[in-house]
């Protein structure tokens, strides 16, 4: 075998896994209460929560010295463009409400946009309005 080459695990770690390596995923329902935390149908210990109870959330991520939060926007399906042109406003609110909040703590805010244009069908994107409401390309 070739110097160097070898299928030992070696006991030097490679990378070193701290706090600031990680970021705590955060479910945010901006169609429920903003203080709202509600325990997650299918994940036991995983909580909703709404906008306010998500910002206060921020003090325990920053006082565990993580790195930052991963948000994911829990809000109902849209059926279409002209639905989802009235949505817009709530989402930058919301959003900007905890990268405001996040920056005051230092941390990073990375934003999940797979329920931004969730179709009722379970699909995602909006849709032409030339496509079938059954399925199509995205817009």
């Amino acid at each position: 075998m070739r110097a160097g080459l070898s299928r030992r695990l070696t006991e030097n770690a490679q990378v070193t896994v701290s706090p600031e390596n990680f970021l705590q995923a955060l479910d945010v329902d901006i169609t429920a209460d903003p203080h709202s935390v509600k325990a997650h149908r299918s994940i036991p210990g995983y909580e909703s929560l709404g906008i306010g109870a998500a910002a206060e959330r921020l003090d325990a991520v920053a006082g565990l010295g993580i790195k930052g939060v991963a948000v994911r926007v829990i809000d109902r399906p849209v059926s279409g463009r002209e639905e989802w042109r009235g949505r817009r406003d709530p989402w930058v609110s919301a959003i900007g409400t905890l990268v405001e909040e996040a920056a005051a703590r230092h941390l990073t805010v990375v934003v999940d946009p797979f329920s931004a244009a969730l179709q009722p069908t379970g699909q995602w994107g909006l849709l032409s309005d030339l496509e079938p409401a059954d399925g199509g390309t995205l817009g």
